[in-house]
């Protein structure tokens, strides 16, 4: 788990006790730097622009739906962002060059990411429209990366394009092919699921994520292993592997069943 390198202050601003006022002042005198607004069930805000306020914010996240959400975008010192707020508004082409953690909805990335060229953490919390991953061509940075593929099949083309990334999270999203992600000699962690009912990925190369410093590898539903026992000598580091719901032969089940005792193995068929 990630440690927080921000003082972050919870803010209910549904309660009359906390108005924007008091709420900026506690936050300046406390010395906080991160702000989390408190959603609350039918909770709605017009616009953000009481996050002004709010002095030195480098850390936000907002979950409320928002009519108008464009002023998060603006904060300079902004860092971190979470803003999941259903809000079609146009976002200010302000370049947000400190940024460098984003958990967001795919419409808003897709019209804005050229705004985030520093970015190097993106979760995209709604499930993923395009074919494919060439928006990620304008995040050369990006080294964690977290998508829902809305069960759906993708290609990876683009995914090369950020040569440091070390984490790829994909959940309900089918792969066509995984041989984009050939050139990630930075990954630690792959995890490609495509549970039941979610199409299977189409092809799946051990080669392909063969990541001298990979240490944990998932892969869920998948219509067959391509290169397994020639893709493990490739992964020394490796500790954890989990294989569901696809389809292995006789050769592959003893080449994982030979790996090193440290490497902790879940296989379900």
């Amino acid at each position: 788990m990630e440690v927080s390198q921000y003082k972050t202050m919870q803010w209910d601003p549904w309660d009359p006790e906390q108005p924007i006022a008091s709420a900026a002042a506690r936050f300046a005198a406390a010395g906080y730097d991160g702000l989390h607004v408190i959603p609350k069930p039918g909770g709605t805000f017009d616009n953000l622009q009481f996050l002004q306020d709010f002095v030195g914010l480098r850390s936000l996240s907002v979950t409320s739906p928002t009519r108008d959400d464009s002023a998060a975008f603006g904060l300079e010192e902004l860092e971190e962002l979470t803003i999941v707020t259903g809000s079609s508004v146009d976002i200010p082409t302000i370049v947000a060059d400190r940024l460098r953690r984003l958990c967001v909805g795919f419409r808003r990335l897709s019209s804005s990411r050229q705004l985030f060229p520093n970015l190097e953490r993106l979760r995209v919390v709604d499930p993923w429209i395009g074919r494919d991953l060439r928006i990620l061509e304008e995040l050369p940075w990006l080294r964690h990366l977290e998508l829902d593929g809305g069960g759906r099949l993708h290609r990876l083309d683009g995914i090369s394009s950020s040569e440091s990334l070390e984490s790829v999270r994909l959940t309900r999203f089918a792969v066509s092919d995984t041989s984009p992600l050939v050139s990630s000699i930075q990954l630690r962690e792959v995890r490609l699921m495509a549970m039941l009912p979610v199409p299977p990925h189409h092809r799946v190369s051990f080669i392909d994520l063969a990541s001298p410093r990979l240490e944990t590898l998932a892969i869920g539903h998948a219509d067959r292993l391509v290169d397994l026992q020639e893709g493990l000598l490739s992964m020394p580091r490796l500790q954890r592997i989990i294989v569901r719901e696809t389809p292995l032969s006789d050769g592959q089940m003893v080449a994982l069943a030979d790996l090193p005792p440290c490497v902790r193995r879940i296989v379900s068929a």
